[in-house]
C-alpha cells in the first residue's frame, strides 16, 4: 500500500473507469495480480465473455485500459477491462466489468451477471472479488431496495445526502457484494461526476476489504504458529521430564534456540501484517472521508459493515501475536529450566568425581 492517499482524489482528473450515466447497472470482477499473470487475465476475460454470449464487440486498445461495447440478446453493454489504471485498487488486482442502460424501473433486478458462477462449472480462474452495483435515476423506497439486495442490507448517505448507498457484502471465499446508488430527491440535474465518484470509491473499498480478507485468510491458513506451538509443548514436557538423558541436554538446548529464532520471526511477520492492516484501514477512511459519508436513520451503517473484515484480521493477528509472545517467554523460562539442570548435572559429576578421589 504505497500509493499516495492524495492519488484517489487526482484519479477523477485522469483514467477512471466507471460510467456516469443514469440509470446504470455494473457487475465487476476483480483478480489477484500477485495470483495471475496478464495473460491467464486476459485469457480468462475473453473466455467469459464468449461464455456469457457476448459478439460483435469492436476492441480498441489504449495503454493498459480496454474498453468497448458488445451485444448480447438485442442489448448494449460496455465492458471494461484494466490491467493497470490509477486507482489504489489497481496496486493489487486487475478487474473485469460489464455494464448496461437498463431499459427497466429503478426497482428491477440486480445485473442479469450477478448472480453468474461459471467458474464452477467451467475451467476459467475464480475471481478474488466480485460484486454488482445498481445505480437508479430516482429515490428508491426500502421495499424497492429489499428487491433488488434481499432481505439484509445496510446503507449511508453520502455527497451531503444527495445520494445513498446501500448494499451488503459476503466475506466468502469469492469476496462478493451487492450495492444500489440512487439519488435522495427527484432532481433531474444530478452531478454526474458524483456517480462516478462513487462507482471509482467503492471499487476501491472492494479491494481494500478484498485485500484484508487475503491477509486474514493467509495468516490463518499458515501453520507455522500451530508447528512452533506443539514443538513448545514437547520441549516442555522433555524438560521437566525426569527421564531426560543428560546426553540429550545439548539438542534439547539447540531445540529451545530454534523455537526462539522462530517466535521472533513470526512475531516480524505479525507485526508487519499489522501495520499493513492499518495503513489499509487509513486509506479506506480516507475514502469515505472523500464520500462525504453520514449515517441515515433508516439503514444500518454499510461503512461500518464493510470494515468487519479490519476487525476479525486485527482480532486475529492480535491473537496469534500474543500467543507467539506467551510461547517466547515460557521458551526462556524452561530454557532456564533447562539451564538449572545442566548445571546440576556438572555439580553432580564434580561431586561424584571428588567422592572417587578422596575413595583412592
Amino acid at each position: 500500500m504505497s500509493k499516495s492517499l492524495l492519488l484517489h482524489s487526482l484519479s477523477l482528473k485522469d483514467r477512471i473507469l466507471e460510467p456516469n450515466k443514469l440509470p446504470l447497472n455494473g457487475q465487476v470482477w476483480a483478480y489477484n495480480k500477485q495470483s495471475h499473470s496478464k495473460e491467464a487475465f486476459v485469457g480468462n476475460c475473453i473466455s467469459m465473455l464468449s461464455l456469457l454470449g457476448m459478439q460483435n464487440a469492436s476492441i480498441q486498445w489504449k495503454e493498459d485500459i480496454l474498453a468497448f461495447d458488445t451485444q448480447w440478446e438485442n442489448r448494449t453493454y460496455t465492458i471494461i477491462i484494466s490491467l493497470q489504471d490509477d486507482s489504489l485498487a489497481s496496486e493489487h488486482y486487475y478487474f473485469l466489468g460489464i455494464w448496461e442502460r437498463p431499459k427497466e424501473s429503478n426497482h428491477s433486478k440486480q445485473h442479469r451477471f450477478a448472480d453468474s458462477r461459471l467458474w464452477n462449472d467451467e475451467d476459467l480462474i475464480k475471481p478474488d472479488i466480485s460484486y454488482s452495483v445498481t445505480v437508479g435515476s430516482e429515490p428508491l423506497q426500502t421495499s424497492d431496495i429489499t428487491k433488488q439486495l434481499g432481505g439484509e442490507f445496510f446503507g449511508q448517505n453520502i455527497y451531503g445526502g444527495d445520494f445513498c448507498l446501500c448494499g451488503t457484502t459476503y466475506p466468502d471465499d469469492n469476496h462478493s457484494g451487492k450495492f444500489a446508488l440512487f439519488p435522495t430527491t427527484h432532481q433531474t440535474n444530478h452531478a454526474h461526476h458524483d456517480i462516478q465518484h462513487a462507482l471509482y470509491s467503492l471499487r476501491n473499498l472492494m479491494a481494500l476489504m478484498g485485500k484484508t480478507v487475503e491477509i486474514h485468510d493467509k495468516t490463518l491458513a499458515d501453520t507455522s504458529y500451530a508447528e512452533l506451538k506443539q514443538k513448545q509443548q514437547a520441549l516442555s514436557l522433555s524438560t521437566i521430564s525426569p527421564a531426560l538423558d543428560p546426553s540429550e541436554y545439548g539438542s534439547v538446548a539447540c531445540s529451545y534456540g530454534e523455537v526462539l529464532l522462530k517466535a521472533g520471526d513470526l512475531l516480524d511477520r505479525y507485526d508487519s501484517r499489522a501495520k499493513q492492516i492499518k495503513k489499509i484501514d487509513m486509506l479506506f477512511s480516507n475514502i469515505v472521508t472523500e464520500l462525504k459519508a453520514e449515517n441515515s436513520p433508516l439503514f444500518r451503517p454499510l461503512f461500518h459493515r464493510m470494515k468487519l473484515p479490519f476487525t476479525h484480521a486485527e482480532a486475529l493477528l492480535n491473537e496469534y501475536a500474543d500467543g507467539t509472545a506467551r510461547i517466547e517467554k515460557q521458551a526462556r523460562v524452561l530454557q532456564q529450566t533447562l539451564h538449572s539442570r545442566m548445571l546440576a548435572n556438572q555439580l553432580l559429576i564434580i561431586e561424584t568425581l571428588i567422592n572417587k578421589q578422596k575413595e583412592d
